[in-house]
């Protein structure tokens, strides 16, 4: 194109043809453009504003350079223009607008030329094509992104076209091992073993699941892949189905799972182990959901408490039934901390499993806490410990029955904890054997090893670093000691691992004895036979053939052979004579091999008299280490035989009376009862108590209440059968079996003579004593087929005998169980009446006599119980009393009173005084005068207005102790009174010591006082004599207006009964006695 065609000459006006050819160009939907060759624009179309926002006019003159985003653009337009002949089409470019923004065009220019050929400039359209550049960015920023998430994706993904691999990601031939060649155009089972764990064929599955997949539905499943190198691993795969270009393709996705189902195969074992582990260890797991109070058992939970894993479900309710009665609060409180996080579950108490059975646990738990301190769950453990605490009780008494042996044996026996630290037990001849006192030795466990002569301390040092507990003996080298008197001796140890009933070592027994005579013996008895000779245990001498050679002098003594008559046989000859035991010869292999053996053996005299022995082979070795003889010595242990009879004796007899104890006679009534099984006869079980027994031992001590015992037991041996026993409990206590029982009027006869026995006065120095019996009778078969039972029974027809009166028997019958069981359930049933709020006191008032006011009131405790409704007090006091819960009880009404009538007070009622009954075990086993202090405090009552009443027969019983309870209570303002007075026997100068205030006439005098003479002459009697002690006179009992009046004729101060009314609620007594006073004023 010629350069002219579009100048206008200077000054000329425009040609025609110009002006079409403009406005052509304007009219053109892409933008034309036309610069020199320096880059000055020198045309431009109207689009150009379109496109960048500049008039043309305002780009003309401008080189073009500056609308490019990159200047060097410009130099790679030109280039591209020379490499392609003076022409581009479609080449793109980066411009800026006018306003800022980016602008993306497709250019096709060409070269203007001169009329001499030369390039004179370039002219060209320009099209906009932002928004494509824009999208083929993006698209190209996607692919990036896709690629890289391809690249790096911690899975196998690889894409599938007609069941074969076309792609796939790096991770993909990590996985499986192999190079892209390997796995691209291979089906996907190529990378499968033949067959899958669930026994399917790998390609028949496979292919399934492909074509699953292809018709649409997503796959995910786990398979078992091999890598190329043919090893297996667990994977995760997932299938979908993708359409590229128009045709379905399978997008797989695996994740190698290996160790994820290792971790799921070890959590498995790992809880099957756990569970195994409960089992054997009887340790079971729980864990309690604090807000539902839900809990877990682990199934050993279940069999700890006797149940079928399952077969109940955990809970609170289910604790509280099967825990025992008696441990019941402590493990209800234990718990209760530990869910307030005051502390840890710690605890250990006994259980009752559904067949009676009771078992010994120790429970732990810990809180668990959510992020906000707040408590969620408590988890734990429990462990039968039954066989522990059974194993202790066993120890305990083994180390008893040992102790008596140690004490009778010249050895020194001893007792050492499993580490040797700690010495539990030393015998008193331990003293003359190191020279050292026993005190010394307690107080430093291996002192005794610090007299170990120096030369032997190495060896007894490595010795004891390497000894073997799970021997049964442990024989110690022999050493010296070196005693602080300088004196040498030889010393022979052997160590006995006590266990437990699992079998571990939990002390270690032995016996030290001083073998010096003997190891001298020894020594010399390769230089001297003298020396031979004046050993105490005997000795035989063999030669290496095992021949007798020689025997000394104490051989000869103890078994009554002579010397010549055995010389050149061999022990194994003798044995027959010797040792008729057939496996108690001597081991001459450890004999070969350790140079000595030991062991006990049973001998046989010369006349034939067995005797046990203590037996040590040794071998002697000449100058050259050679065996040159061996010495076969032993020693009569005939005193520590009889010495451990002596401890089996002692372990089933009573020390005190030398009667069978309940060990021995729970083994003979056992053999009774299988002998009157088999032989279809009774037996009678006589259980004997001594009556008032502890006043004796209380009054004239316990020496007093021992020669008692020894004689009573003398007197029932001597009234009884060979074939009966007659055994001691423990305390007052005496159960006799009568054997062979053919008529219960045997029984009934020696139970009579029993109790004449025991009328008989008990005569010791100045005393003469009556001490009555009680006794109980249980009869075979009839009333227990079993030891347990028939003792239980018996002892429950003795309680009914001491219920009547005492000094009688009582066969058992069904209902004293009954009545046993229904004391069981009412104690249990008042341990929760305090909790549950079923303790109430009525009130009931008491009348001063001169003015027919009331004065004050008496507070009588009632149990209303929520299934057996109002139980009186004399059916619950009694069981308080013994089973202490009198004290907490007790303090309860104290405080309730003591509130009630301060409160009464502050409304108005003149009450003057509140009285209050304290039991004899109040005054004796609780602080009593603390007690009453606190009440008072609490309720801010004044100590004038609070009266305690006390029975005299407790005065009477108790004694000196209740006097001093009672004075210490004086002192603080309270008054006292004496409950039930003329039904004790008390004596005028008794009576005056007493620190009291009243006294209660009894109801049984005022009931018939005004038509019986002698009680009228009792109160009056009462009345006066109180009124000479500055005492005031309470009636209670009163019910007629004709006993009133007689009391008040009689000068009594102040009367209670149903005349003036019942005991009655707070409320009512309230209303009661507000209406009385506003009678009394009008």
């Amino acid at each position: 194109m010629s350069s002219s065609l579009f100048r206008t000459p200077p000054g000329s006006a425009a040609s025609p043809e110009a002006a079409e050819l403009r406005s052509i160009i304007d009219n053109l939907t892409d933008a034309y453009y036309r610069t020199n060759i320096d880059g000055s624009i020198l045309l431009a179309s109207r689009s150009v504003e379109a496109l960048s926002g500049y008039r043309p006019e305002e780009i003309i003159g401008r080189n073009i350079t500056e609308f490019y985003l990159d200047p060097a653009a410009r130099t790679a337009f030109l280039q591209a223009l020379a490499d392609n002949g003076g022409q581009v089409q479609g080449y793109e470019a980066g411009l800026r607008r006018k306003d800022g923004t980016e602008l993306w065009v497709s250019t096709s220019a060409h070269f203007i030329y001169d009329d001499a050929g030369k390039v004179a400039g370039i002219e060209g359209t320009v099209r906009d094509i932002t928004e494509r550049h824009q999208i083929e960015a993006a698209l190209r920023e996607s692919q990036q992104r896709y690629k890289a998430l391809f690249d790096s994706a911690g899975d196998a993904i690889f894409l599938l076209q007609n069941d074969r691999f076309i792609d796939c990601n790096p991770m993909t031939l990590r996985m499986f091992g192999c190079t892209r060649e390997q796995i691209l155009d291979q089906p996907p089972y190529r990378f499968s073993p033949e067959y899958q764990p669930d026994g399917r064929l790998s390609k028949e599955k496979a292919l399934e699941k492909i074509k699953a997949a292809f018709e649409g539905t997503p796959q995910n499943f786990d398979w078992m892949h091999i890598r190329y190198d043919g090893s297996p691993f667990h994977a995760e795969v997932t299938l979908n189905r993708v359409d590229l270009n128009g045709t379905s393709h399978l997008l797989a996705s695996v994740r190698d799972v290996s160790e994820r189902k290792r971790m799921e195969t070890a959590l498995q074992l790992s809880r099957r182990n756990l569970a195994e582990a409960q089992r054997i260890a009887h340790v079971g797991s729980w864990d309690c959901d604090i807000a539902t109070e839900q809990m877990e058992w682990s199934d050993e939970m279940y069999r700890i408490h006797g149940l079928e894993p399952g077969s109940r479900t955990p809970g609170y309710e289910l604790l509280a039934e099967i825990i025992h009665p008696e441990d019941w609060p402590g493990v209800e409180e234990a718990i209760n901390a530990a869910v307030r996080g005051e502390s840890c579950l710690d605890s250990e108490y006994r259980i009752q499993r559904p067949s009676g059975e009771v078992r010994y646990v120790y429970a732990r738990g810990e809180l668990i806490r959510d992020l906000q301190g707040q408590p969620v769950q408590m988890v734990g453990t429990m462990q039968d410990v039954t066989e522990h605490i059974q194993s202790l009780a066993a120890l305990r008494s083994s180390e008893e029955r040992f102790r008596d042996l140690a004490e009778n044996i010249n050895e020194v026996f001893w007792l050492v904890s499993p580490d040797w630290q700690q010495v539990h037990y030393i015998s008193p001849a331990y003293e003359a054997v190191w020279g050292a006192s026993t005190d010394s030795l307690y107080a430093s466990p291996m002192s005794w090893a610090d007299r170990i002569h120096s030369d032997d301390r190495d060896s007894i040092k490595a010795f004891m670093d390497n000894i073997d507990l799970d021997q049964e003996e442990i024989g110690f080298p022999e050493f010296r000691i070196v005693r602080p008197d300088g004196e040498i001796r030889w010393i022979s140890t052997r160590a006995y691992p006590v266990r437990d009933q699992e079998g571990r070592p939990v002390r270690v027994a032995g016996i030290a004895e001083d073998i010096t005579e003997r190891r001298q013996a020894e020594e010399q008895l390769r230089q001297s036979a003298v020396a031979f000779d004046n050993t105490a245990e005997g000795i035989l001498i063999l030669d290496t053939e095992r021949r007798i050679l020689a025997a000394n002098r104490a051989f000869t003594e103890l078994t009554g052979y002579s010397e010549d008559g055995i010389r050149l046989q061999t022990p194994e000859q003798l044995e027959p004579t010797l040792d008729s035991a057939p496996d108690n010869g001597v081991d001459w292999q450890t004999v070969e091999q350790a140079r000595r053996w030991q062991g006990e053996a049973l001998l046989r005299r010369a006349n034939g008299e067995l005797f046990p022995a203590w037996l040590t082979v040794s071998m002697v070795l000449d100058s050259n280490d050679q065996p040159a003889n061996y010495v076969y010595i032993f020693s009569d242990i005939t005193t520590i035989k009889r010495s451990q009879e002596k401890l089996d004796y002692l372990a089933h007899h009573d020390p005190l009376t030398d009667l069978p104890n309940r060990l021995l006679l729970s083994a003979r009534l056992e053999h009774a009862i299988q002998h009157a099984r088999r032989e279809h006869h009774q037996i009678g079980v006589l259980f004997i108590d001594l009556d008032r027994f502890k006043n004796i031992n209380d009054s004239l001590g316990h020496s007093m209440g021992d020669e008692i015992l020894t004689e009573s037991a003398r007197r029932l041996r001597g009234l009884l059968r060979d074939e009966d026993t007659v055994a001691r409990l423990g305390g007052d206590e005496f159960i006799v079996i009568l054997d062979q029982v053919r008529h219960s009027q045997d029984v009934i006869a020696l139970a009579g003579r029993i109790m004449e026995l025991f009328r008989q006065p008990f005569v010791s120095g100045l005393h003469t004593l009556h001490v009555t019996a009680s006794i109980g009778i249980s009869i075979y078969p009839e009333d227990g087929r079993d030891t347990d039972t028939l003792i239980k029974n018996a002892d429950a027809a003795m309680y009914r005998a001491k219920e009547q009166g005492r000094d009688n028997f009582q066969f058992y019958t069904q209902e004293l169980t009954n009545t046993a069981f229904e004391r069981i359930l009412l104690e249990t049933s008042l341990r929760r009446a305090l909790d549950e709020e079923d303790l109430v006191l009525h009130y009931q008032p008491q009348i001063s006599l001169s003015d027919g006011r009331i004065i004050g009131a008496e507070a009588l405790i009632r149990w209303n119980h929520p299934d057996m409704g109002l139980i009186a007090p004399n059916r619950f006091i009694p069981l308080a009393e013994e089973s202490g819960l009198i004290v907490p009880i007790g303090n309860w009404v104290l405080q309730t009173a003591c509130e009630q009538a301060r409160y009464w007070q502050d409304i108005g009622l003149p009450l003057e005084k509140i009285a209050v009954n304290i039991s004899g075990v109040q005054v004796l086993r609780s602080n009593i005068l603390e007690a009453v202090k606190r009440a008072l405090n609490y309720s801010r009552l004044d100590a004038q207005s609070l009266e305690l009443e006390i029975t005299e027969s407790t005065l009477m019983h108790e004694g000196g102790q209740a006097i001093t309870s009672l004075e210490s209570l004086r002192t603080i303002g309270v008054e006292l009174a004496i409950d039930d007075f003329g039904t004790g026997y008390s004596s005028l100068s008794y009576l005056k010591r007493l620190p009291i205030d009243r006294l209660k006439v009894d109801r049984a005098f005022i009931h018939e006082a005004a038509v019986d003479n002698n009680d009228a002459a009792i109160i009056r009697a009462i009345i006066a004599m109180g009124h000479s002690l500055q005492l005031k006179i309470v009636a209670e009992g009163v019910e007629t207006e004709q006993q009133s009046q007689f009391l008040q004729e009689l000068g009594c101060d102040v009367a209670q009964g149903y005349y003036y009314g019942r005991p009655v609620p707070a409320e009512e007594f309230a209303r009661l006695f507000s209406a009385a006073e506003n009678e009394h004023e009008s």
